[in-house]
């Protein structure tokens, strides 16, 4: 079970300089990623994307990469198709115009396009992209590593929750025989107060028709089974905070189906702690890939 929410800062060093991966991930429904990326590594950025893919099934990413060569000047490279074209023009003028001085070449150098700076210094493009992806493979490795340390974290304290939320309904299931019993004294007290002559059949009736309106036996069973399958979710392999949220609408939905059927004011407090422990659990699931 890994947290969507990580930061992970790495820089990786060579003979051509510094490749730095920046990455943030907080929770979101599905996997969105933002890149921040030089211009003149845009042609990787598909590549890039699938092999965040492999790794991350959900949350928002946010990848940030930095490209700092160790000697800007190695970096400089020459059109010298450019530059022989300009040369072939320069000459043609040359001789057309007697007055034409020589060309300064600082001044030829300011020509657009003559000089540019290559991120990749030596390397090829396809070499250089697969420079990224081996460095970008490494800092997600290290990124779902901290999301699933996080994620060890919210199970413990998920787990926690579910154990007080198991002792709430054991605690309501241990109270309703006693409370069930005591609704049908009070029912018998009240037509023994009046001057009615009700038999005992119809006393019998009234006490069913009582009993069947306060029973919760079946949402019992339904709770008990909602946090035995939260647990053998957790336990399991993949992504699985979307499952979790749907068990915690189901929990959520029993809870509240126990507190309109409350025939007492202890089952009502159990329901109002049980409501309390499931947001808790469904806050904390938010943040669960």
């Amino acid at each position: 079970m890994k947290s969507m929410t990580a930061y992970t800062h790495r820089t990786f060093q060579d003979n051509w300089g510094e490749i730095v991966w920046t990455l943030r991930s907080v929770n979101h429904r599905y996997l969105e990623t933002q890149y921040q990326l030089p211009p003149e590594t845009a042609f990787a950025e598909p590549a890039l994307r699938d092999l965040v893919k492999q790794h991350l099934a959900r949350g928002r990413l946010s990848l940030t990469l930095q490209l700092q060569p160790a000697n800007r000047q190695d970096s400089l490279q020459l059109d010298r198709g450019l530059l022989s074209q300009l040369s072939h023009n320069l000459e043609q003028i040359q001789h057309s115009l007697r007055d034409a001085g020589q060309v300064d070449p600082v001044a030829l150098l300011k020509w657009p396009g003559l000089v540019k700076e290559s991120a990749f210094g030596d390397l090829k493009p396809e070499q250089f992209k697969r420079r990224l992806q081996d460095t970008l493979k490494e800092a997600l490795i290290e990124h779902v590593q901290t999301r699933t340390r996080e994620g060890v974290a919210l199970k413990n304290g998920l787990m926690q929750r579910l154990d007080q939320a198991r002792a709430e309904v054991k605690q309501a299931q241990s109270k309703m025989p006693q409370i069930r019993q005591q609704s049908q004294q009070k029912l018998k007290q009240r037509f023994e107060s009046t001057s009615l002559d009700v038999s005992a059949e119809r006393l019998a009736q009234e006490a069913a028709l009582l009993i069947q309106k306060m029973d919760i036996d079946e949402e019992i069973d339904r709770l008990n089974a909602h946090l035995t399958e939260v647990k053998r979710v957790m336990d399991s392999d993949g992504p699985v905070g979307r499952r979790l949220d749907f068990l915690m609408q189901e929990l959520n939905r029993e809870a509240n189906t126990i507190a309109s059927k409350s025939p007492a004011t202890e089952i009502s407090q159990i329901s109002i702690e049980l409501k309390v422990l499931i947001e808790q659990m469904r806050e904390q699931i938010q943040n669960i890939e």
